[in-house]
């Protein structure tokens, strides 16, 4: 009998609601400690990262003179041209080819008219019909100062090279309507290139020219070199200015190619002058522009320094205690923030984090 008792009171003791343990449970996790970080020197670069494209500093677009649609496009990009190529061709469509037919009539008529001796009245009224006939076609939304009448009297036009030149770009394509001022292709010269990005309002509002960028081609980090912004821009479409791929806020980039070694750079397609250049002509890039710089200033991690402008601070361990020290930041990136001195900090301080 005494031994079942013994044996009773030593067993384990049975857990204590055991049905609620599938259910919501308490964490007993120990909470980690709180984060430090340290105060550091070095410099703080603000800059943001643009993407671009090589291109030529002196480009042309060739825009549609009329509406219609694209029925051949007889250049690709990279290929060379000379004035008087053949770069499209477009179907003007019967609206047009009728107003055409009729001018070139009503013009007959007058210069027949002219040539018979006719009366003061009756070449005014020549002139009337060749007035009506050309504002028809101005209606239709034709350059009449960029058509040949007589070869768009089939019904089509060619739209030939003013210049000569590497095809840049070509934005039209098989097939597709178009109307008058429309982009065709961009012409430009391949000895002479630049860095060309877009950018937001925000990032222009924020560039400088002579601020100096790093370029990088995209997906090639070994084609690196360096250069300064030479232009900013806000050109709008169809401002006339023939830029390639002006529209909106852009910068312009002259970068510098004695960062590369003969054996880094491409050469010039021109075949008269052989010129060394670090990237080719449409290459993809990545322009980093440093738009403030700071060098050797103490910093830390942003989200290290607690309050708001002039009640800003930060809790310093020193020794077995924490201290509360007041901070003013100077420049702000998104890993750093220059402490200005004096602050009341050093170099290799631990900072408690919020």
């Amino acid at each position: 009998m005494l031994f079942v008792v013994v044996a009773a009171c030593s067993a384990p003791p049975a857990p204590r609601q055991a049905g609620r343990q599938d259910g919501a449970g308490i964490d007993f996790s120990v909470p980690a400690p709180t984060d430090r970080t340290t105060v550091q020197v070095g410099a703080i670069d603000r800059q943001i990262s643009l993407d671009g494209r090589i291109v030529p500093r002196d480009s042309t677009t060739v825009r549609a003179p009329s509406p219609g649609t694209v029925t051949s496009l007889d250049v690709l990009q990279g290929d060379a041209v000379a004035v008087g190529d053949l770069l499209a061709t477009i179907d003007l469509g019967d609206a047009i080819s009728v107003a055409i037919l009729e001018l070139k009539l009503a013009m007959s008529e007058r210069d027949l008219a002219l040539a018979t001796g006719a009366a003061s009245g009756t070449l005014d009224e020549f002139d009337q019909r060749v007035s009506d006939a050309e504002q028809a076609l101005d209606d239709l939304g034709v350059d009449r100062s960029l058509i040949d009448l007589d070869a768009a009297e089939l019904g089509a036009i060619e739209v030939r090279s003013q210049r000569s030149g590497v095809v840049v770009s070509t934005t039209a394509r098989f097939g597709q309507s178009i109307t008058d001022g429309d982009p065709i292709v961009v012409i430009g010269d391949p000895a002479d290139l630049i860095a060309f990005a877009t950018t937001s309002p925000s990032q222009f509002e924020s560039i400088a020219l002579g601020m100096d960028t790093t370029i990088v081609a995209s997906g090639a980090l070994d084609q690196t070199t360096t250069g300064v912004v030479t232009e900013r821009s806000r050109a709008t479409a169809g401002d006339g200015s023939g830029a390639v791929g002006r529209t909106g806020s852009s910068v312009t980039v002259d970068f510098n190619t004695s960062d590369f070694t003969a054996s880094d750079s491409t050469t010039s397609t021109d075949a008269e002058s052989s010129v060394d250049q670090p990237f080719e002509l449409g290459t993809r890039i990545e322009i980093t522009i440093v738009l403030e710089s700071v060098a050797e200033v103490l910093w830390l991690r942003p989200d290290a320094v607690r309050g708001q402008g002039d009640a800003q601070f930060v809790i310093v361990e020193r020794e077995d205690r924490q201290v509360r020290v007041a901070v003013e930041t100077g420049l702000r990136t998104d890993d750093r923030i220059e402490i200005v001195q004096p602050s009341g900090l050093a170099a290799g301080d631990t900072v408690v984090m919020p």
